[in-house]
This record gives C-alpha cells, sequence and structure tokens, in this order.
C-alpha cells in the first residue's frame, strides 16, 4: 500500500523512506552495520504487518514494520559469518501461494545457509543450516517453490491411515572459495505427519563452477515456470560476465509443484574488474532484455542476453556500483 525503499548504515541504522521524500517514515537502530541490501514481504499471519530483514554484522535482524504504528526490531537471527548478500524468501510461481512465506533464507562469509522462521512475533527459531559451503556467500540465495507430495501410511496402531506430508522448496547461491567461485543449489525440506514437529533439513544438490572472485548476480525472473527458465548474469573480479540457467520441470512421483536443475552457459571476458552485481533490464523497460553492468576500468557495458556489448560508455573514473535504469528505460 506504499511505495518505500529501506536502507541501512555502517553505523547499524535502518531507515525506511518514501519516494521523493527526504524524512524517513521510520528508523531502527539494530547494533550492527548494516553491509549488504535488506528485504521486505508481507507477514502473512499477521496483516499491515511487514517482515523486514536486515543484515546486521554476522547476523540478520529481524525488524517488524507495522504499516501506521512504527517498527521494531524483533530479534537478531545469528549466521556464521558476516553477511553482504541480501536475505532472501521464498518465490512460488505466478497465482501460487508459499510454503514457507514467512521463513528467511540467508547465507554468510563462513560458508552457511540458514533457514529461519520469520513471523514478526515470533520467536525467531532458526529452522535448518547447512555449513561448508567451500566459501563466502556473496550472492543470493534466490529460493524458489519446490514440490509437495502427500502420501498416505498405516498408523502405528494398524487401525487407520495416517497422513504424511513432504514439503521442498530449492535455494540457490553464489559462493566464494579460495581462487573459484560456484553456483550452488541446495534443497530445504520439512516432512510432516501429525505426530508433532516437522522433519528439517537442508542437503546439498548440485555445484557448477564460475569464473573465480564473483562479485554480483541479475535475475531474468524470480518467479518459477516450467515455461520460461531463470537466467542469471554473474560478475566477477576477473572482468567477465557468465550466463547460467535454471530450469524448472514439473513435479515427479505423484509430487505437485516444481524440481529444478541448473547449467552454466556462455561468459564474456571484457577486461577490467567488475566490482559490483550487474543490472537486468526487462522488456518493459528497455524494450528487450539487457544487462548492464559497471566496470572498475570506467567503462558502464549494456549486453544482450548473448552477451554481445551493444552499448558502452567510457567513463573517466572506476564504477563501483550497480547500474539502474530510469523510467524512460535509459
Amino acid at each position: 500500500g506504499r511505495d518505500t525503499y529501506l536502507v541501512g548504515d555502517s553505523n547499524g541504522n535502518v531507515y525506511d523512506y518514501r519516494f521523493g521524500q527526504t524524512t524517513f517514515l521510520w528508523k531502527v537502530t539494530i547494533g550492527a552495520g548494516v553491509f549488504g541490501p535488506p528485504s521486505q514481504s508481507p507477514d502473512l499471519s499477521r496483516a499491515n504487518h511487514l517482515i523486514t530483514l536486515v543484515p546486521a554484522g554476522s547476523a540478520v535482524a529481524l525488524i517488524d514494520d507495522h504499516i501506521g504504528a512504527g517498527s521494531t526490531r524483533v530479534c537478531n537471527m545469528a549466521a556464521g559469518g558476516t553477511i553482504t548478500s541480501q536475505p532472501g524468501f521464498e518465490n512460488p510461481p505466478a497465482g501460487s501461494t508459499a510454503y514457507f512465506p514467512d521463513y528467511a533464507f540467508f547465507g554468510d562469509a563462513g560458508g552457511r545457509l540458514s533457514v529461519y522462521d520469520a513471523t514478526t512475533n515470533g520467536s525467531c527459531v532458526r529452522e535448518a543450516s547447512a555449513s561448508g559451503l567451500g566459501g563466502a556467500v556473496v550472492a543470493g540465495p534466490l529460493v524458489l517453490s519446490g514440490t509437495q507430495t502427500i502420501t498416505e501410511n498405516q498408523n502405528q496402531e494398524g487401525d487407520g491411515q495416517q497422513e504424511t506430508t513432504t514439503t521442498t522448496v530449492e535455494m540457490f547461491a553464489i559462493v566464494n572459495g579460495v581462487g573459484s567461485s560456484a553456483l550452488v543449489q541446495y534443497e530445504y525440506r520439512e516432512v510432516k505427519d501429525g505426530s508433532g514437529d516437522p522433519a528439517r533439513s537442508l542437503k546439498f544438490i548440485d555445484s557448477q563452477p564460475l569464473p573465480a572472485n564473483a562479485s554480483g548476480v541479475a535475475y531474468s525472473s524470480t518467479t518459477p515456470d516450467v515455461r520460461n527458465r531463470i537466467q542469471l548474469a554473474v560478475t566477477s573480479g576477473s572482468g567477465r560476465v557468465t550466463l547460467a540457467t535454471i530450469t524448472a520441470v514439473n513435479g515427479r512421483n505423484g509430487a505437485s509443484g516444481l524440481t529444478y536443475t541448473m547449467s552454466i552457459g556462455s561468459t564474456a571476458k571484457l577486461g577490467g574488474s567488475f566490482g559490483r552485481a550487474p543490472y537486468w533490464c526487462h522488456p518493459a523497460q528497455c524494450g528487450q532484455d539487457l544487462i548492464g553492468a559497471g566496470n572498475q576500468n570506467g567503462t558502464l557495458y549494456v549486453m544482450d542476453t548473448n552477451l554481445k556489448v551493444q552499448l558502452q560508455y567510457d567513463g573517466a573514473a572506476a564504477i563501483n556500483s550497480t547500474p539502474a535504469v530510469d523510467a524512460n528505460g535509459d
């Protein structure tokens, strides 16, 4: 019900601003420097409450943004190292509801992925984590709805049926190791059989190599669809831009929903060094899919989805930010 943006600073202050205004709607101090982008999503269990996730040193601060009533810090959700990438929420297919709409997903510099219950009036419980990713998480996770399977089993007394529901989401993140980078895929799974708390797990699925020293990612879409692949443009400190693809297929063996595979495509070597994520401009903005990336050699590159340079601007100073597009698509 409003257009705002979130920003945090190295002193641990988080602000919410309306576009075009310089007076903030609210300010919350979270106690640790903010070195990654915040994210926000409605809390579907509480009307007019927004789940606000802010990287706060080696934790993610959960802020309850109560529309019209101010905001409060609920807790800090601990990680295994400093967080510089944006925390994620589950992205369902168009017209569908997320399986875990109030969960927070994030990765850290210690090579750990974490899943937390982030309801704005909850207890900030860690649901699952996975370590040993091989390096720091520098981008993602992108979280996509997976599958749901319902099975009927004989109960222990043998006098009736017991229903078991298995629900999954899949997480994709970019990891920087020593002299290497990779796109990794993990699956978060909950199994409910009506006998108590669900069984939860976060397990490794796949890893695909990328040019070393990845610096960021931009997505062609964050909405899974079997008809349209999700493409990822990944920049690196070696002056390369690489395309990767996530492909969705319908669930198998009685499972509803989607499963995913990923692959690495072409790479363009443009020289210099990319220190920040690229920007993906969609046809509604630019008339076609275009990828913009700013280089520390001072050049802004604009490429098509084959990574062929369409335009470039040779500036006089290093570009240390992600480019963006204005209302006219420029």
